[in-house]
């Protein structure tokens, strides 16, 4: 019997593993790596007290998914759904791709050829505290304390790799300990964070240190499109003052995309091979 489980998922149409993966910094963050050589999406991954290690490769249109250690029907299910997840498998393209044809070539183009499909964390929790990890700081301190939160708290795997820690262990700490691997100031706005997702409130507008940036960069990792988050390196690109008025200014700049505004942004960087992930 092998020591691993393999599963064979049928891809969304334009989608392009590489390219997904790819998409923006959450490739180069705990627990994701990724093989540029070999085009291999490596993940560790925690449910319950087990830990796995997965490995996803893309054939056609079929994604290839290795899972170590073998894993009960149960759990490989849950795993499914996760991965559907992270890789935007539930993105309309068909509701974006009549959107783009009416509005740019140029953008449909780069639908065509994959670039609408975006990485997320294997849970929004997940994600809801990376985002707060690259809230008024530098890209190294984001990946440094992503790593951290891995390291401490999360569990390891066979091969020495540690998971994102669960909703169940980080509701547990307080504060102080937070503190003690580098979260500074955001320390107990995780507190906080933990607190609505056990309640399942992801009504983010509100939430304790997800202001104007924060939120549409949630947002996006949820699905919706319709707000760029905004920061220095949008206004880089964009060759615009990173001020008060930026936010306003960079959406306004999309505004014919509507619910699509991050999309077409992104797209339009990818095509011009100006897109940045932090590597």
């Amino acid at each position: 019997m092998p020591a691993f489980s393999h599963i064979v998922l049928q891809t969304p149409a334009y989608f392009r593993l590489t390219l997904c993966a790819t998409s923006h910094g959450w490739v180069n963050l705990a627990p994701f790596s990724y093989s540029a050589d070999d085009e291999i999406l490596f993940r560790t991954e925690q449910i319950g007290n087990s830990t796995y290690t997965i490995g996803m490769s893309q054939t056609g249109s079929n994604l290839h998914v290795k899972i170590t250690p073998k894993l009960s029907s149960t759990r490989l299910k849950t795993i499914k759904q996760r991965i559907l997840h992270s890789l935007s498998f539930d993105f309309p393209i068909k509701e974006f791709a009549k959107h783009s044809r009416n509005l740019s070539k140029h953008i449909y183009k780069g639908l065509q050829e994959g670039y609408a499909y975006f990485l997320r964390g294997f849970t929004p929790f997940e994600d809801a505290v990376k985002t707060l990890l690259t809230t008024n700081c530098s890209w190294a301190y984001t990946k440094k304390v992503s790593q951290s939160i891995c390291l401490k708290y999360g569990n390891q795997a066979i091969g020495g790799t540690y998971a994102f820690p669960s909703l169940v262990k980080l509701k547990a700490l307080r504060e102080r300990e937070f503190r003690e691997i580098g979260m500074g100031y955001r320390s107990r706005y995780i507190e906080s964070l933990c607190k609505h997702f056990v309640n399942k409130n992801i009504r983010h507008e509100n939430w304790l240190g997800f202001g104007a940036y924060a939120s549409a960069h949630f947002n996006f990792l949820l699905g919706v499109y319709d707000r760029i988050p905004v920061d220095r390196e949008v206004c880089r690109y964009l060759k615009i003052p990173y001020d008060s008025q930026s936010f306003n200014s960079v959406n306004a700049m999309y505004s014919k995309w509507g619910p699509y505004k991050f999309l077409a942004y992104k797209i339009e960087r990818r095509l011009r091979n100006e897109n940045w992930i932090g590597n």
